[in-house]
């Protein structure tokens, strides 16, 4: 199915409209950072460690709060896309946005990243557990009935989903699922309308998880609930902390929730039909890691 063309040029522009003037002003500083480490042929380490995903599910607090701890370095930006959407760009364009290893080595601190989409990417996962055998892996989990919501709402917000919450649930194979299946064969395709219309399968966290959750064991694969982290930040951030050999002990006065986005009333029965559709995946997730959530409350 092809996007008629005006259609397309609404969908991939109309967000640079919504960005703030702090926004725009960030982009272009760190874009000229970047380009002056490029130039000056600086290059940076890989990251200890990679927040990846799920969308919606407070990445953005979480990877602040962790960027707050005296041994974290900052990368450029928080959402690298490397893995997903930038892969063809090669490693050394990935290096450019980390400090060196002598920044880090002589501050004794780490570097990393959080892009939200690697978690629901076809082949980000395996580009980063062959191109980064030790990386440390963090996933944050929440509600997938909330997640779908949030998710939904953004792109409402953002003038790209004009259809009621279950119509763009139920039209949502319709739009990615061939979407998926290209990505798959071709891993040179990315594809905007599998990233933005995935809301249920974003929401179903098992078989996006599945190939990883081995590293569980070996102590490379943190699971987090997002409500955790929203109710309890500092305990939350002490347990990331020992799992990427931090002093858990630092603590910080306040944890303010970042990029909240709004959202209107749903209905029960709305609730209902996706509590219903995530059931199953919620079930057997909490079966394969002991992570779940009672989709009725």
């Amino acid at each position: 199915m092809k996007e008629p063309a005006l259609d397309h040029l609404k969908r991939r522009f109309l967000p640079l409209f919504h960005w703030s003037l702090r926004e725009r002003k960030r982009a272009a500083k760190e874009t000229y950072a970047f380009l002056r480490r490029r130039l000056a042929q600086t290059e940076g380490t890989l990251p200890h460690f990679i927040i990846i995903g799920a969308q919606k599910a407070g990445t953005s607090s979480f990877h602040a709060y962790l960027s707050r701890h005296p041994s974290v370095q900052r990368a450029l930006r928080k959402e690298i896309h490397y893995f997903d959407l930038s892969y063809s760009r090669g490693e050394a364009w990935y290096r450019a946005h980390f400090p060196s290893a002598e920044e880090l080595a002589s501050a004794n601190s780490i570097s990393g990243e959080a892009s939200p989409y690697y978690m629901a990417h076809p082949h980000a996962l395996t580009r980063i557990t062959t191109d980064l055998p030790d990386v440390k892996l963090i996933a944050l989990l929440r509600n997938p009935v909330e997640r779908t919501i949030s998710h939904y709402f953004h792109e409402k917000r953002h003038g790209t989903e004009p259809l009621s919450l279950i119509d763009a649930v139920m039209a949502e194979g319709r739009l990615t699922d061939d979407e998926w299946k290209r990505m798959s064969s071709d891993p040179s395709y990315n594809s905007t309308w599998q990233r933005r219309y995935s809301y249920i399968f974003r929401s179903n966290y098992i078989d996006q998880l599945r190939q990883i959750l081995p590293l569980r064991a070996e102590n490379r694969l943190l699971l987090l609930k997002a409500e955790d982290l929203f109710d309890d930040p500092g305990e939350t951030m002490a347990r990331s902390y020992e799992f990427l050999g931090l002093d858990p002990s630092t603590k910080h006065k306040r944890y303010p929730a970042l990029n909240k986005g709004k959202t209107s009333k749903v209905s029960d029965r709305d609730r209902a039909i996706l509590a219903e559709l995530l059931q199953p995946s919620v079930a057997e997730l909490e079966r394969e890691t002991g992570i779940g959530w009672n989709l009725n409350d």
